[in-house]
């Protein structure tokens, strides 16, 4: 029996490190397939046997494996933290910042006193009407095209009546210089006789 318990122990230590080594590979996303498992598996047991391979005989190597846990913590960048920042200096850093996390605390109050207002049924039915908006927004671009089609249509128009207007202008002021001339040239004929 008490083999059984030894051996359920181990299996469940070695499904605790798995789960560790795939949240470290995969984080978020898991793997879907028995045959990706299959080939995790594969791929872990070769690393295994090719470190273990080539940690053997070398006892400094196998020193490191034993401390990897305090290595890895050494490496924590909040360690950092915790090594230097004395309370004093903590706290100093909390005031320097105390307007900022003030208005913050404001901001959050205003917030909470406008929960009411943000959980109200109005502002939970526009997800339904987002269907009505989506119709509405293509209705507006249909017609913000069809008015940028009729301006072009409209400055078109203009040009064109611009252009009969000054060859108009232009034709009648030739006309008058004619009408001008023939009157000049007919009271120089009366003027003569």
């Amino acid at each position: 029996m008490a083999t059984a318990d030894s051996a359920d122990q181990t299996l469940e230590s070695l499904n605790a490190r798995l789960k560790v080594v795939e949240d470290r590979l995969f984080g978020n996303r898991r793997v879907s397939t028995t045959r990706d498992n299959k080939k995790l598996l594969d791929t872990v047991a070769n690393f295994s046997q090719s470190m273990n391979t080539a940690t053997a005989g070398r006892d400094n190597i196998g020193a490191l494996w034993k401390r990897l846990d305090e290595l890895e913590e050494c490496l924590d960048p909040s360690l950092v933290d915790k090594l230097t920042l004395d309370d004093e200096l903590k706290a100093e850093i909390v005031l320097a910042e105390e307007k900022h996390l003030r208005t913050q605390a404001a901001l959050l109050e205003k917030v909470q006193k406008m929960k009411d207002i943000l959980d109200s049924e109005h502002l939970k039915v526009t997800s339904n009407m987002s269907d009505k908006m989506q119709s509405l927004a293509v209705i507006n671009i249909t017609q913000k095209e069809e008015a940028d089609a009729l301006s072009q249509e409209t400055r078109q128009l203009l040009e064109a009546y611009n252009n009969i207007i000054t060859l108009l202008s232009k034709q009648f002021v030739q006309w008058d210089e004619m009408i001008t001339k023939y009157e000049v040239a007919s009271q120089n004929k009366s003027d003569e006789d």
